[in-house]
Parts: C-alpha cells; structure tokens; sequence
C-alpha cells in the first residue's frame, strides 16, 4: 500500500481566506449545529467553494473536507487560547497574559460562542437545590 504524502502547511493567506469566508454571515450561518435555513446541500455547497477560492491562490489542491477540518482545527485552538486567557486573568498576581490572540484568531473567536468560552455565569446546579 502506497503512503499518503503529506501536504504543505497552510499560507497565511491561505488561513485569511478560510477565516473570512467563515466568519461572513454566511459562514456563520453554516456553522449552526442546528438550522431550519441551511440544509446539508447548501453547507457542502459552502465548503466546496471555500475550498475553490482557497485553491485559487494555493499551491496546493485542498479538498472541501480538509478546508472544513482546518476550520474546525483552527476554531479549536482558538478557543483554546481564549479560555487559557481567561483562566490567567483570574490568577493571584495579576499582570497582563504572556501571549495574546493574534488579529485572525480575535476574528474566529467571535463567532465561537460566548458561553462555550466563559462557562456559563450565575449557573443554578438544579440537581443542588432538589434533593430526590
């Protein structure tokens, strides 16, 4: 059996393109787990002309597949950070966080929702305040 080869590593412009066509209003719409406006069809319509206008200015062939997994990868690691951010913010001492999100990852992390990155707040444990 043949090996697979590896691709080359994603051009920064190659990531703009991905994480602008993500966070338009379309893409945002396509990233809903769940909605009655957007259909299986039109999410692989989606990704298949993401994956075009990428391969447009690349190197190198990506499929529609492998531009959704850098979307979820990327969206991943942004996260990722946001939440470690977040976590120094509340640690004794103080002082400003040793990294920061970079400009694309300040634009992934806005259409990750909130809740996923700050926990939910004033949360009542229901199981707490019924005993069965």
């Amino acid at each position: 059996m043949a090996e697979k080869k590896r691709k080359i590593n994603w051009t920064e412009e190659e990531r703009e393109i991905l994480i602008e066509q993500c966070t338009s209003e379309t893409g945002r719409k396509i990233n809903l787990k769940f909605s009655n406006e957007i259909s299986a069809k039109d999410k692989a319509i989606f990704w298949e002309k993401t994956a075009e206008r990428i391969n447009s200015i690349s190197m190198c062939q990506r499929t529609a597949d492998e531009v959704k997994k850098k979307w979820i990868d990327t969206k991943s690691s942004a996260k990722k950070k946001a939440q470690s951010m977040k976590k120094e913010l509340g640690r004794t001492g103080g002082g400003p966080y040793p990294g920061g999100l970079t400009n694309l990852e300040e634009k992934v992390v806005t259409v990750i929702p909130k809740c996923s990155i700050d926990g939910i707040v004033n949360a009542i444990d229901i199981f707490a305040v019924f005993t069965w």
